[in-house]
């Protein structure tokens, strides 16, 4: 049996190429320069029969417009993990699903795999589960190496952090499901100057995203983590716990952890945020909310996506967080199922006009079968 995740367009790409002056079906913009990147995971080595989408060395293909040409190139991301597994020519680290490799490293693999975003004039890849963010070349795709600030490193963050378009600061954060404290959040300035805030958390959840305003940031602490109970029978498994709120943490950009102010929510989780902005006494946040990611009870309802355990059904949200008096208003705006938005990295912090949402198709493998554009101001 092939696994969703290794199969159709989720199919492993073989190797390294590129490809020049590629043939245009139609015509191209004039005007239109500049280069496409998007990051995926894609394991080096043949996987493992219980292969997670979530596991794989990082590759960045990247599609480059210049002159009214076309070229296209992929390169794998060469972290430290990377480079080591290629030198013993084997698997060194098992994937989510899997038994430690015998002989193998333990602890999860620095893969740099899930997002590529631009700062201080860098194109950083980073890691869902908390890593190195690498630095790579445009358009070439050469790994330069750990991404710095000023002459340091930066710190280890996860996989979404955003870039601050009127400051060009990158905000940024950190999670470790097994020790504390469990989160981290950071501010790294063009100058390079690098503030780092522990944030004590009740509980070990798996953080994603973060969002940012003109002057706050705000944290999510979602009720979704390490079962810790299978752990402990040796297996490795995401639990969903109901009896804990959704809480998100609204800091000022340069605070402390004594600053954050908690809002809570009805249990949910939420992989990505389409934007955050201040409206008087509230903040306003937008994001693609999951009500219920690992039902307690298999409906069989299969006109949405999986992922092992997990159900992906999630809905443009609006939550409203008054910073007077601590009300919550919480509503969804859409009917439809949608995920990976995409606004103006220029609008980030500021009121989001329009966004663009790919439409989650009904099957087992997550895919999408449309984009719907979605104007949050007339609500169309």
């Amino acid at each position: 049996m092939t696994l969703p995740y290794l199969c159709d367009e989720h199919s492993l790409v073989s190797g390294e190429t590129e490809a020049f002056d590629l043939q245009v079906e139609g015509a191209l913009p004039e005007g239109l320069e500049g280069t496409f990147l998007r990051n995926s995971g894609n394991p080096a080595f043949t996987p493992s029969p219980r292969h997670h989408w979530f596991d794989g060395d990082g590759m960045v293909h990247a599609v480059h417009i210049e002159n009214g040409r076309v070229s296209y190139r992929n390169r794998w991301i060469h972290t430290p993990a990377f480079l080591r597994e290629r030198e013993a020519g084997r698997p060194l680290w098992s994937g989510l699903n899997e038994p430690p490799v015998e002989g193998g490293e333990r602890g999860p693999k620095d893969t740099a795999n899930t997002d590529v975003i631009v700062w201080n004039q860098q194109l950083l890849a980073t890691c869902w589960l908390t890593g190195t963010p690498m630095s790579l070349s445009v358009p070439a795709l050469e790994t330069l190496g750990p991404a710095r600030a000023g002459v340091a490193d930066l710190p280890r963050m996860a996989a979404h952090p955003k870039v601050d378009p009127r400051t060009g600061e990158l905000v940024f954060f950190a999670f470790d499901p097994f020790r504390r404290p469990y989160y981290r959040y950071g501010v790294a300035s063009p100058s390079g100057t690098v503030q780092v805030e522990a944030i004590e958390l009740p509980h070990a959840h798996v953080a994603h995203d973060i969002g940012i305003t003109e002057r706050y940031s705000i944290l999510m602490d979602l009720p979704l983590g390490w079962d810790m109970a299978a752990m402990a029978a040796g297996k490795k498994r995401i639990g969903f716990f109901r009896d804990r709120p959704a809480r998100f943490g609204i800091v000022p950009r340069h605070g402390s952890s004594a600053d954050v102010r908690w809002f809570e929510d009805e249990a949910c989780y939420v992989y990505h945020l389409v934007g955050a902005w201040e409206e008087g006494d509230e903040v306003v946040l937008l994001g693609c909310r999951i009500a219920d990611p690992i039902p307690a009870v298999d409906d069989g309802n299969s006109s949405f996506p999986r992922l092992d355990t997990i159900r992906l059904e999630p809905y443009l949200h609006r939550w409203r967080f008054n910073l007077v008096t601590g009300a919550v208003k919480s509503e969804r705006l859409d009917d439809v199922a949608t995920e990976f938005p995409r606004v103006d990295d220029r609008t980030w912090g500021s009121r989001v006009r329009h966004a663009f949402h790919p439409r989650v198709a009904a099957r087992p493998a997550l895919s999408f079968d449309g984009v719907k554009k979605m104007d949050l101001e007339r609500g169309t």
